[in-house]
């Protein structure tokens, strides 16, 4: 775990720890082996939807989305930049970039057998950075 928060804080990228993952996506599953296999897939397939939006396209080539887990809830933001050269065009274009990567997941979601839905009202949790704006929830089923 050491080396997995080290590896996280220098690349900036996620960790589905196992005891994180079973407080959230799995709070329905005991430790029988049946469980636990379910649990794996559980956290494969969500790993495999997070990997969907991370190599998502960008209209903005930024990436400027950020995806808060919570419970079983994908809480998606959007790390707004209003001085980029995009929003120019006539339309703030990391919005189009949040929505791709909202498309991508709901996508893998799907063809992973993870269905859910979404909503659009802002949570009350914390999130890492204060300038995030909220998009939407993406609740599983």
């Amino acid at each position: 775990t050491s080396l997995a928060l080290l590896l996280r804080e220098r690349l900036k990228g996620v960790m589905l720890d196992g005891d994180e993952m079973r407080a959230t996506i799995s709070t329905d599953l005991g430790f029988s082996k049946k469980d636990r296999e379910e649990h794996n897939l559980r956290v494969a397939r969500l790993a495999k939807a997070f990997e969907m939006v991370r190599i998502g396209p960008s209209a903005s080539n930024k990436q400027p989305w950020r995806v808060v887990l919570c419970a079983n809830v994908a809480h998606f933001y959007l790390d707004f930049n209003p001085d980029y050269g995009g929003n120019k065009m006539g339309f703030p274009m990391q919005k189009l970039d949040i929505g791709i990567a909202m498309c991508h997941f709901e996508l893998a979601c799907d063809e992973l057998g993870r269905k859910g839905r979404w909503a659009f009202e802002k949570p009350d949790i914390e999130v890492p950075n204060k300038q995030y704006q909220f998009i939407a929830s993406y609740t599983f089923l």
